[in-house]
């Protein structure tokens, strides 16, 4: 399935206990529609057995382009990428959108300067304190109402700017230990062990794929 094809699949059972993508704008209702499914609310697509699934319509592209290598191998797979003019091939794992961009809230918004000012302290430990504390709020009320407004804890809100942007120095030739360092890991080896862990490859196959 391409997008949200993934619902009539759903719909017919055929994704019954199978791990599962779709667009992010319909993942709510699709969770809440298909609890069965093991939807995964990130993957630009994904491949289970033999289902196939993705996330929108241009990686469907890209997971064609998998469907291609496997059956006729990577050579044949980068002639079709290079006739389609597309100029990398995207794996499965990487995320559907940044969470720089997803976690983004309104100018008006009281945590605006406080996502701010998380972005440009990521080298820090930032602690529930210190966020609360930008945003004027004590740390309860704080966690009650960011939790409300993101669907996330600030930890885990955090956990994605540093992963988010270790990814995008990673992807414009930064060093492992330089980007663990500015993302805020006292170790290359903590930041590679979290890294691994949040997006299910190292950070040296996130560098290789955009060389």
């Amino acid at each position: 399935s391409v997008c949200s094809g993934a619902f009539i699949l759903a719909s017919a059972g055929v994704l019954d206990g199978k791990r599962s993508a779709t667009h992010w704008a319909g993942a709510q209702v699709f969770a809440r529609l298909f609890p069965q499914v093991k939807l995964d609310r990130e993957a630009l697509y994904l491949v289970d057995g033999s289902i196939w699934t993705s996330a929108g319509v241009t990686t469907g592209i890209d997971m064609a382009l998998d469907m291609v290598a496997l059956d006729c191998g990577s050579q044949m797979k980068g002639k079709v990428a290079g006739h389609l003019v597309i100029y990398k091939h995207r794996p499965g794992y990487q995320p559907q959108f940044s969470a720089l961009l997803s976690a983004q809230i309104d100018a008006e918004d009281p945590f605006g300067p406080t996502v701010a000012w998380a972005e440009a302290n990521l080298h820090k430990p930032l602690l529930v304190e210190d966020l609360a504390r930008i945003s004027g709020m004590s740390p309860r009320t704080f966690q009650r109402k960011f939790k409300a407004q993101t669907d996330q804890t600030p930890a885990r809100f955090v956990m994605a700017l540093r992963m988010e942007k270790a990814k995008e120095m990673l992807s414009c030739a930064q060093s492992i230990k330089t980007v663990a360092s500015s993302v805020g890991f006292a170790s290359e080896a903590a930041f590679r062990t979290t890294f691994k862990s949040y997006f299910g490859v190292n950070p040296s196959q996130i560098a290789a794929t955009h060389m």
